[in-house]
């Protein structure tokens, strides 16, 4: 009895998938920086704005850390927003150049959003309260939101 041997061709088209793999790449060598650097002064003593950003970031041995950049990039918002990116990064309806910028610029508003209901972080201790007037911890002079 003869055997029957099937032949089966499968073509596949890669070029979409290099192309995804290069964007990919170029992707992680790229970066965008969203915070406060820099040595401008506040206002009112002599740290940089960078360092009264940390301080409230980490906390100290007396201040406790109110992580608002952490929880905005952690945030529902801001992975939503990172997915939509990533998506029109990969189907070259955007590039990376400009999605980084737009994610940058979202994840600025939600850590301003963070800041400005910072009352559901740590309170502030009742002295802090008495001297700074109100209960908002992270919002003194207003400079991590405006700067």
């Amino acid at each position: 009895m003869p055997r029957i041997r099937p032949t089966v061709k499968i073509k596949s088209d890669l070029k979409g998938l290099t192309k995804l793999r290069n964007v990919v790449k170029k992707q992680a060598s790229m970066v965008a920086d969203v915070g406060h650097f820099g040595n401008k002064q506040h206002n009112e003593d002599n740290e940089s704005i960078a360092e009264i950003s940390l301080i409230n970031q980490q906390g100290t041995s007396k201040i406790p850390a109110r992580p608002y950049m952490l929880i905005a990039l952690e945030s529902p918002a801001f992975l939503k927003e990172y997915n939509k990116s990533v998506e029109r990064v990969a189907t070259g309806k955007s590039t990376i150049t400009k999605e980084l910028s737009n994610l940058s610029d979202a994840l600025k508003q939600i850590m301003i959003g963070v800041i400005e209901t910072s009352f559901n972080l740590v309170p502030n201790a009742p002295i802090t309260i008495e001297l700074k007037g109100s209960n908002r911890p992270l919002i003194d002079t207003g400079t991590l939101v405006s700067d």
